[in-house]
């Protein structure tokens, strides 16, 4: 059987060629170290449970107290009556635990076939091949990262923010059982304004989402906690500028350098340390005005057939205006304690340790067609393809630790 769909995104020397191969850049994500990882539990089924202790509290601050005294008087327990103190009146303490279930995801991956036969001729081929192998392991991890950015976001509460400057509001929506941020009936945004991240730290105060931990990603000082939020380069940027009282009180003070620091600039303003991306997650309204659907960053781009193929950036998720445009975007407030990722082990053969804080998968150079379905006769197992998968389960612990926050992007 003929085989047609091998690996060509490599050029041959019919003309002069220039020996620098060009690379596009890509950014790195906070997000393979934020998230602490554990080993799945090998034995243990498909399914895990974890529990949650809830809190136990008096729901009645005022609670009535019985006056001991020798009359019978509205309030007093009488200890000269029939039962004297031997019958109090019993108030009942509110008790009981959660529970949510997760089990384990994987995602396979493969690159284009390869004819290594083919590579002997090709032009430049180390420089090629080493810029092929650098990409698809960028893509890879980019998987990863989307996956355990989406799994935060499902965890963690939802959150959206209402009210001009002087009335800021946010809505805390519950945690449900589908944990799906698409699936959330949620409130519609506004703008974000320094206020409605002030109402958000007061909530994950008192949350209790403010243990210091020894990765730093919580700050604890005399002035309060400092949690980390991962948040696009222009939402940063106009959250300081959009509030004129706080765009006075910045002027006034020592830090008034900050309104003049540049795009994507590092800060902490209130409760919160500016982790700026330039990709954060966005998002469009549904028709229905209740849920928002995530608007993917990049998009197939056509090549030339000898080219191999390509992609580039959306234009709905640049867009502000529009149908499908992504004029909603998350700033994720990122702390450790909301969910563990659990790697499940490889094979190790010989009982070796397996060390889930150093895997984030790997690739594999696969020869011999006739293990795939692509149909090639390959008796000398000439043809080969990169396959790399990830397995593992995400477990929920205290997703009222973290916040998705929901906002309409300045400008939109």
């Amino acid at each position: 059987m003929a085989c047609t769909n091998y690996f060509q995104a490599l050029k041959m020397a019919t003309e002069s060629l220039g020996k620098e191969v060009s690379r596009r850049a890509t950014h790195n994500s906070v997000w393979l170290n934020a998230v602490p990882k554990g080993s799945y539990p090998l034995g243990t089924g498909l399914t895990q449970t974890t529990f949650t202790i809830e809190n136990s509290m008096p729901v009645d601050d005022e609670l009535a107290w019985e006056k001991v005294a020798t009359t019978t008087a509205s309030g007093n327990v009488n200890i000269n009556g029939d039962l004297g103190l031997c019958q109090p009146s019993w108030n009942d303490v509110e008790w009981g635990f959660s529970e949510q279930t997760y089990s384990p995801e994987r995602v396979a991956v493969r690159g284009p076939q390869v004819c290594q036969s083919n590579l002997k001729y090709r032009f430049n081929v180390d420089s090629f091949m080493r810029g092929y192998l650098e990409e698809i392991t960028k893509h890879s991890k980019r998987i990863l990262e989307n996956k355990i950015q989406n799994e935060y976001m499902k965890k963690a509460s939802k959150v959206t923010v209402s009210g001009a400057s002087g009335s800021e509001a946010i809505n805390d929506n519950v945690l449900d059982a589908s944990n799906e941020l698409s699936d959330e009936v949620l409130a519609d945004s506004v703008a974000l304004l320094p206020g409605h991240l002030d109402q958000l730290a007061i909530k994950l105060i008192e949350n209790g989402a403010t243990e210091g931990d020894s990765n730093g990603w919580i700050e604890m000082g005399s002035n309060g906690p400092v949690f980390p939020l991962i948040i696009g380069m222009e939402t940063s940027n106009a959250l300081l500028k959009a509030d004129a009282n706080v765009r006075t009180d910045y002027r006034e003070s020592s830090k008034s350098n900050e309104l003049l620091a540049r795009i994507g600039a590092d800060r902490v303003s209130g409760n919160f340390r500016h982790i700026v991306v330039t990709s954060p997650p966005r998002f469009e309204k549904d028709t229905d005005s209740t849920k928002y659907t995530r608007v993917s960053e990049y998009e197939a781009k056509s090549l030339a057939s000898a080219q191999g193929s390509a992609v580039q950036r959306r234009a709905l998720y640049d867009a502000k205006t529009g149908t499908g445009a992504g004029i909603y975007e998350a700033a994720i407030v990122l702390t450790p304690s909301v969910m563990r990722q659990l790697v499940v082990p490889p094979t190790t053969p010989g009982g070796l340790p397996f060390s889930p804080e150093n895997y984030s998968g790997e690739w594999q150079f696969v020869t011999g067609d006739y293990k795939t379905a692509d149909g090639c006769s390959d008796p000398l197992e000439v043809f080969g393809r990169h396959y790399g998968q990830y397995e593992m389960a995400f477990e929920p612990i205290f997703g009222n630790h973290g916040a998705t926050l929901v906002h309409l992007r300045p400008g939109a």
